[in-house]
């Protein structure tokens, strides 16, 4: 079965991060890994008593973290001699007791409201990768937790009915249950709290086309409603046919610049997701069997870059500036662009690392 880029993406971050695939021969050798996690805690905030959270590596194994005081956790297992890195999961996957290698000192029940907990209060990211080196057990790592605020709302279709739709947040996604839209409502737990930042939501069929509403810092002093937002039906007509060459270096952890290409409306407030297949920008459409194909786009201009959108600094910085009407900047710096014609397939080859360095060289 085929899925589409984002749901393919999701089903891959899951497996990298909570170690779904199995190795094909039981590993012999073994190594240690324990990490001191210490969290900033803004004054006057608390962490959730029953939150926990946990190690991560490249196979099965994952293990909950336990505190050892005030902000402060131990975080121990036991990874193959092989393992180059693990990672600290301070946002929670979907990860069941039976998930963990050793168990967990807090049942799963008082962890999951733990977790939603600590999402109502603070804004958290992707998991924090952590190198090993060779003979070494002990490691630390430190994390700023930033205060949250909590946006709902309401999709609708044209027609006024409420429908539901995937919902991303700059800087996470909607694995780590902390963000759903259905036909009951909207919610997004962990928005930062008096910062510029955008949801992404995809309410139709087409599941490469994304719309971003940004918020204010102004807007999100306090907990928002954003009250009826639109799902019209996305029917983008114009084909873009993308080169890739020189594939780009991966600039965060899930920022997937080799893998994916956001291709970002010049105001900001529309992405269409590409794969990258054999050096080509396509799209995987939902569907028994379904052949990848060259993507659709509507007759206006774009950005190209190479990144997924909700975990790419290259992509973010790119929406940023477009959001606050930069656009000339990034046109001035050689940012790739394509306008799509009705009609005919329009072409482009980009530089993915080129690409890159320009966007980094950006202030």
């Amino acid at each position: 079965m085929k899925y589409g880029c984002v749901n393919a993406l999701t089903i891959f971050i899951v497996a990298m991060f909570t170690g779904c695939a199995a190795w094909a021969q039981p590993q012999p050798e073994t190594r240690q890994v324990s990490v001191n996690l210490h969290f900033n805690v803004p004054e006057g905030m608390v962490i959730p008593e029953n939150y926990v959270p946990h190690l991560s590596g490249g196979d099965k194994r994952v293990y909950p973290g336990q505190r050892t005081g005030p902000g402060a956790y131990i975080l121990s297992g036991e990874y193959s001699a092989e393992t180059q890195r693990v990672f600290v999961n301070a946002s929670e996957w979907w990860t069941w007791d039976e998930d963990f290698t050793t168990p967990s000192t807090v049942t799963q029940k008082q962890r999951l409201a733990g977790l939603r907990e600590m999402f109502t209060r603070f804004s958290l990211g992707w998991p924090v990768e952590v190198p090993l080196v060779a003979g070494q057990i002990d490691y630390a790592v430190t994390i700023d937790l930033v205060p949250a605020i909590t946006v709902t709302g309401q999709h609708v279709n044209p027609a006024g009915r409420p429908v539901g739709a995937d919902l991303y947040r700059q800087g996470s996604m909607n694995a780590m249950q902390n963000m759903k839209s259905s036909r009951y409502g909207m919610i997004a737990l962990g928005i930062p709290k008096g910062r510029n930042s955008w949801l992404a939501w995809n309410g139709t069929d087409n599941h490469n086309v994304f719309r971003l509403i940004h918020l204010t810092a102004l807007q999100t002093t306090a907990n928002l409603n954003l009250g009826t937002i639109v799902a019209a039906q996305e029917s983008p007509m114009c084909p873009v046919d993308i080169t890739v060459t020189n594939s780009a270096a991966t600039q965060a952890v899930m920022s997937r610049e080799s893998d994916f290409l956001t291709v970002v409306a010049l105001d900001g407030r529309q992405i269409i997701v590409v794969s990258i297949i054999d050096g080509k920008g396509r799209h995987e459409p939902v569907g028994e069997e379904t052949e990848a194909v060259i993507p659709n786009a509507y007759p206006e201009s774009y950005f190209v870059v190479p990144g997924v959108f909700f975990g790419s600094p290259i992509v973010q910085k790119v929406i940023e500036y477009c959001r606050d009407g930069r656009e000339l900047e990034l046109v001035a710096a050689g940012i790739p662009q394509i306008r799509p014609v009705t009609g005919q397939t329009t072409t482009l080859t980009i530089d993915a690392q080129d690409v890159v360095n320009r966007v980094n060289s950006l202030p």
